[in-house]
């Protein structure tokens, strides 16, 4: 945990080949202001809370399959964030894992996770379309909230709790 939070001077971080870490720490990587690209190791299984919180100029996240678990904030505040794909094996993500990624275009969910928790994509102002995966029974309240450019939702028959402001001061919104 906290193993560079606010060093100014990384900005890219690549595992060696066969490195056996399980986890990015809580807050490891948080308010590195130059990280730009992140490879996350083969070995990883979970990235915890806050892990690249703040990270303002990190724009480029590789998370490989195998990771199962993304806690709350990891990725949050992440402003030039653009694009993530999150492997089939995530089957569960945190509160605010994307919050505030004002840059975030796109994101692929992943098939098994079973909830979108509070504010988990709040203000991605860049977020366009959203596919949510058939597993997921639950949105919670402000999952997407401020997410001023979503023109397009695509939510499951087996949704059966969408909670209060999920979608919220998302003015685009068409379907």
């Amino acid at each position: 945990s906290y193993a560079f939070n606010g060093n100014n001077s990384v900005e890219n971080v690549t595992f060696e080949e066969g490195t056996t870490i399980t986890e990015i720490g809580n807050e490891a990587f948080s308010n590195c202001s130059s990280l730009k690209s992140v490879i996350i190791p083969d070995s990883a299984k979970s990235i915890c809370v806050y892990a690249f919180w703040e990270c303002v100029s990190l724009k480029t996240v590789v998370i490989p399959y195998g990771v199962t678990d993304i806690f709350d904030g990891a990725f949050g505040h992440c402003v030039a964030l653009e694009n993530i794909v999150i492997p089939d094996s995530v089957k569960m993500m945190g509160y605010s894992v994307f919050n505030r990624c004002r840059s975030l275009e796109s994101v692929d969910l992943p098939e098994g996770i079973t909830e979108i928790k509070n504010s988990t994509f709040q203000e991605c102002d860049a977020l366009q379309k959203i596919i949510i995966p058939n597993s997921v029974a639950t949105i919670e309240g402000y999952a997407f909230n401020g997410c001023s450019s979503l023109t397009e939702i695509v939510i499951p028959d087996g949704v059966a709790v969408l909670e209060s402001g999920a979608f919220s001061s998302c003015e685009q919104l068409e379907n």
